[in-house]
């Protein structure tokens, strides 16, 4: 089995997904309930679900209701009740049977399959995926792949502090841990729940002026659990497919679906670098902290490099109306290296509104508005690189009314 701690840093973060993740045990008239786990007295068996993020639900009984009748194959886990121990099986539909007692060698401390030390209120020991086995017979040689099937009930200590299952005031409180491939396991579900959620319909996007306003991209999905809301959401993006190192990475408590990212030429913790290629997913959680899993959306580019940055200048700074008035072309253009280069100048566009004339190409540009008010100007620039990037800037111009007075004068006069 993997280390435990080099698959899990026990952060501030972690701890409190830890206490997100806990199960439950109960002691009472004879009923030992393992999360909402039931092991009665009469019959020594446990009935529910666990739930694992990874492989999905483990049902510990094909009894775990009225209506299921075992047709498929006879399971179940039990406990002895003179020392503790649970055997027995228990079944995943996603990676088959898990075996309560399995045989030793253990991977690790402790050297026994898992019991419940009915004085102190623990659970120690080891349960065993079968798949994780040579032979799928959940006693043989590790499959030599990287998993050996091995799930540790507990302990699970870091720093001197069990983090494991522990009974205290007749509740048992804990995690299961089964390495990188099975992740934490919740024991916790009398009844099989809605299935988990699932995170549908992901896009990534930029403003509709490429990076003209704000270099950024936008995220989003859809939530996809009917009847129930989404309570968190985790996001990732990366230049490496395999999510190794990611440039973002959030876990945030909230419904939002979804989330921007700005992109800079010198990135910061939480941005994207220009003219790469990056890999985003999400996990989203519904109310009762079931999550989708990783779900991957489309791969993206960033563009190549800065857009133009449009800027344009008039005098007088209140024209009138009829009267000449300049607008000059001060707009800062890059090329693919993003260094400062000329913009385009045959691709320059004025548009003015209730002017004369209402567009031109030079620099500057010479008009005569025809009322007063505020007056729209648009500057259309276009870089010189093959990219040809292209942003545009609306400003509004107050002009005046003419400042020719007239005066009426006799004949004679």
């Amino acid at each position: 089995m993997e280390n435990f701690f080099s698959n899990f840093a026990f952060t501030k973060a972690n701890i409190k997904k830890l206490a997100f993740l806990s199960g439950v045990f109960f002691i009472c008239a004879g009923i030992l309930v393992f999360g909402a786990v039931k092991v009665f007295s009469a019959d020594n068996d446990a009935y529910g679900w666990a739930w694992s993020s990874t492989i999905g639900w483990i049902s510990l009984n094909c009894h775990n209701s009225e209506a299921e009748t075992c047709s498929g194959a006879v399971y179940k886990v039990s406990i002895n009740p003179a020392n503790g121990e649970l055997y027995g099986y228990a079944w995943s539909d996603n990676i088959g049977w898990i075996k309560f007692d399995p045989n030793g060698p253990f991977p690790d401390s402790p050297g026994h399959s898992a019991r419940v030390d009915l004085s102190a209120g623990k659970i120690s020991g080891w349960i065993r995926a079968c798949a994780g086995t040579a032979n799928g017979d959940c006693d043989s040689a590790d499959r030599g792949d990287g998993w050996d099937g091995w799930i540790k009930m507990g302990p699970i200590e870091f720093s001197g502090t069990d983090y494991s299952v522990i009974f205290s005031s007749n509740i048992l409180n804990g995690w299961a841990w089964g390495s990188s491939v099975v992740g934490w396991v919740k024991f916790g579900y009398g009844s099989r729940p809605d299935d988990p959620p699932n995170a549908i319909n992901l896009s990534v996007s930029k403003l509709s002026d490429g990076y003209c306003t704000t270099p950024a991209h936008y995220f989003s999905w859809v939530f996809d659990d009917p009847g129930d809301t989404q309570s968190r959401f985790q996001m990732q993006v990366d230049d490496n497919s395999n999510f190794s190192s990611p440039e973002v990475d959030r876990d945030t408590l909230s419904s939002a679906a979804s989330q921007s990212v700005l992109v800079a030429l010198s990135p910061s913790s939480g941005q994207l670098g220009y003219n790469k290629t990056y890999y985003w997913r999400v996990k989203v959680y519904d109310s009762d902290g079931l999550d989708s899993g990783w779900v991957s959306g489309p791969s993206f580019a960033t563009e190549k490099h800065l857009y133009p940055s449009v800027r344009f200048s008039w005098t007088p700074s209140t024209p009138a109306v009829s009267a000449d008035a300049s607008f000059s072309d001060n707009s800062v253009c890059y090329d693919s290296a993003n260094n400062v280069a000329a913009c385009l100048g045959a691709a320059r566009v004025w548009t003015f509104f209730d002017a004369t004339p209402a567009t031109s190409n030079a620099n500057p540009a010479v008009v005569q508005f025809n009322s007063s008010g505020l007056k729209s100007v648009i500057l259309k620039v276009v870089d010189s690189t093959p990219e040809a990037y292209t942003c545009s800037m609306n400003k509004s111009v107050s002009v005046q009314a003419s400042s020719i007075k007239w005066k009426e004068i006799h004949p004679g006069e």
